[in-house]
């Protein structure tokens, strides 16, 4: 049975329109006579004030207060219903007559520093309107005033005040008037309806219960009457309809048993379907997991011959090259790295959506973190001669607990679009505190642009993954839609919101707040991210790198002749442990994914070597660093994530490096 009746929707179609018709022309014509009537008053308030300021004029010149009140008296009673008070002050802002003695002259005044005006101006507010006139010196040039140099002189100003409250009587009037015939049409309407659904209904209710009746085994019932229009066929069909059932009355007992059979073999053909589609359950199921371990595979199968561009790139670019092979390099360097950030893209999305995303919880200084961001994207704005300002609320806590890296990246996502979809203007990132609780901070983040904006109707597909707000931006600008969709999520993990406004070719403003954890322990308690200052001397330490990628392996053992005196390379976890049995090392450096005995062992069998038991071993993976460090009972202090980042190289082996060999 449905929620509402007939009759409750008949009359909803017929009173809905009528109500919303009129209320949106009762709003439409009480806001036109609203605005005639403010009209009216500012056009009688001209009209008093133009010729009030050529009349004031020989008053001021001769310093005739008297003819001045006079004249501002009788033009104030004779439009007392609209006029508040009329005053006159002189070049000096001091007043020289006022027409309501008990008026706050203060507020027809100017400030002490605002020139007078040359024109007419008008200032409103709720209940008044205040129009504020020059009297300029026509005449004390042709007497030859010496205090009068130029023929058009500002000697004052003239200003009224208007009321409104006269207006907005009438309006409430008509409001009321408007209420009043509202109801009457709806009135007058809903009884016409009324009329009109009956004539429909009752027929209808009259065949509702002839057919409850025949459903009820009382064949030899009739729907009986004159019905009108279609109604008429609608009582001719229900009649037949229970001629045939009592015709067929006995014929259906013999089709029982046929109906039975087909009963079973329905029943047969749905336990199937039940079958298939628990089958087809288990595939989907299977595909997502087939899904999840493709995805990782092909990150450790794409990162690992990243990781050998990407770093083989950034080496020839230290040797002596021409400047075109230099731009080629950059060329190969930005290429590896956009092609790694959609790798990083499509796992971090994965990854979300399979809920195996865990936040870090770790202190970091908020105001460094937003600067690596500002540091890291400025070259990218100064490109396209985009000012990037960044203002950080002074209240807000710098010691924080959270996931610094997170952060950055949705910030980053933010900025980044920013700067791709504005070609001029500016671009700001605002950070304010907006709440405190206990050891709990809110924090707002907004980032303007004044790019291209992005039209409404793409708002409700614009955070989906792989959606970008037009299939044109795509072409262009390029991306895989899936920045804000990432975005997103992570707000939504750190406990906040996000959205945006924007308008077309004008920009676009989005603001997002997160939930933070105050740190109150000391600063040391931070461990260091910022890189080093670069110095020429190496560390004086041993250091082993395993991996079987021969390609991977020569640019780590590049990499590290550059950092430290001694490095041992070894292409497989087998050698790696006969090496630790002949060398005392200060560093392994391990990859996890290998043939004959993968990092995992590797790592384990080294540790139980009694010289090595304390060696830390960092693992060195293709595969996403938290979900490999964060596993219990791991043998790896750290992790480097490939492609390898030459500064977190410097900073793992100056962390890890005898305290006395460190670099200050």
């Amino acid at each position: 049975m449905t929620k509402y009746s007939l009759r409750t929707r008949m009359m909803s179609l017929i009173l809905v329109p009528v109500l919303l018709v009129g209320t949106l022309v009762s709003i439409s014509f009480i806001s036109y006579r609203y605005y005639e009537l403010k009209s009216l008053i500012v056009r009688s308030g001209i009209s008093i004030i133009e010729p009030l300021s050529i009349a004031s004029e020989i008053g001021i010149n001769l310093d005739n207060s008297k003819r001045v009140k006079s004249l501002i008296n009788r033009l104030h009673r004779r439009n007392s219903e609209i006029v508040m008070a009329i005053a006159i002050f002189d070049e000096n802002h001091k007043l020289f007559e006022i027409s309501n003695d008990k008026y706050d002259v203060n507020l027809l005044r100017l400030r002490p520093d605002d020139p007078i005006p040359t024109t007419l101006t008008k200032e409103e507010d709720s209940n008044s309107i205040i129009l504020k006139m020059p009297i300029i010196s026509e005449t004390s040039a042709s007497h030859g005033w010496p205090d009068s140099p130029n023929k058009s002189v500002p000697i004052g100003y003239i200003a009224i005040d208007l009321d409104l409250r006269a207006a907005q009587l009438q309006q409430y009037k008509e409001i009321a008037t408007s209420i009043i015939l509202l109801i009457l049409c709806l009135g007058g309407t809903a009884l016409f309806a009324h009329i009109l659904v009956r004539k429909v209904t009752e027929p209808l209710d009259c065949m509702v219960k002839a057919v409850n009746r025949i459903r009820q085994g009382q064949l030899n019932t009739r729907v009986t009457g004159a019905m009108p229009g279609e109604l008429s066929a609608l009582q001719n069909g229900i009649n037949t309809v229970a001629e045939s059932l009592s015709k067929y009355k006995d014929e259906m007992q013999l089709h029982i048993e046929q109906a039975t059979s087909d009963l079973q073999i329905t029943m047969e053909q749905l336990e199937i379907q039940n079958v298939e589609l628990t089958i087809a359950k288990k595939r989907a199921q299977e595909a997502v997991r087939i899904k999840t371990e493709f995805l990782a595979n092909m990150s450790h199968e794409l990162r690992t011959p990243l990781n050998g561009v990407i770093g083989f790139t950034r080496q020839m670019l230290k040797t002596p090259i021409t400047s075109q092979q230099t731009e080629y390099l950059y060329v190969i360097d930005r290429s590896a790295n956009n092609l790694l950030k959609i790798i990083n893209d499509i796992l971090d999305f994965s990854r979300l959506e399979s809920n195996k995303l865990i936040l870090d919880q770790v202190p970091f200084l908020l105001r460094d973190t937003v600067n690596e961001v500002i540091e890291l994207l400025t070259p990218s704005a100064s490109a396209k001669n985009l000012p990037l300002h960044h203002y950080i609320d002074e209240k807000l806590p710098n010691l924080m607990i959270g996931d610094p890296i997170r952060l950055q990246q949705i910030l980053t996502n933010l900025i980044g679009n920013a700067i791709k979809f504005t070609d001029k203007g500016n671009i700001t990132l605002e950070i304010k505190l907006r709440q405190q609780r206990h050891h709990r901070v809110q924090i707002d983040f907004t980032v303007t642009d004044t790019g291209i904006g992005i039209k409404s109707e793409y708002r409700p597909i614009l955070f989906q993954a792989f959606n970008q707000a037009d299939a044109s931006i795509t072409r262009h600008y390029g991306g895989t839609g899936l920045g804000l969709s990432i975005t997103k999520r992570l707000v939504n993990e750190m406990n906040g919101e996000i959205d945006f406004i924007s308008e077309p070719t004008r920009g676009t403003v989005f603001y997002f707040d997160i939930w933070l954890e105050k740190e109150e322990f000391q600063l040391g308690s931070i461990p260091e991210r910022l890189p080093q200052p670069h110095t020429s001397f190496r560390l004086p330490m041993t250091v082993m790198a395993v991996d079987d990628n021969p390609a991977n392996l020569k640019l780590i053992g590049a990499l590290l002749s550059e950092q430290v005196d001694n490095t041992i390379l070894c292409s497989s976890g087998m050698e790696a442990l006969k090496m630790a049995q002949k060398h005392p090392l200060d560093l392994i450096l391990m990859d996890i994914q290998m043939a004959d005995m993968d990092g995992i062992q590797a790592s384990e069998q080294i540790h139980q070597l009694p010289e090595h038991k304390q060696t830390p071993i960092v693992a060195v993976t293709a595969f996403i660093c938290d979900e490999t460090c964060n596993q219990t009972d791991t043998p790896f202090i750290d992790c480097l994530s490939k492609p390898l980042d030459e500064v977190r190289l410097k900073n793992l082996l100056n962390q890890y490096s005898p305290p006395q060999n460190r670099k200050p």
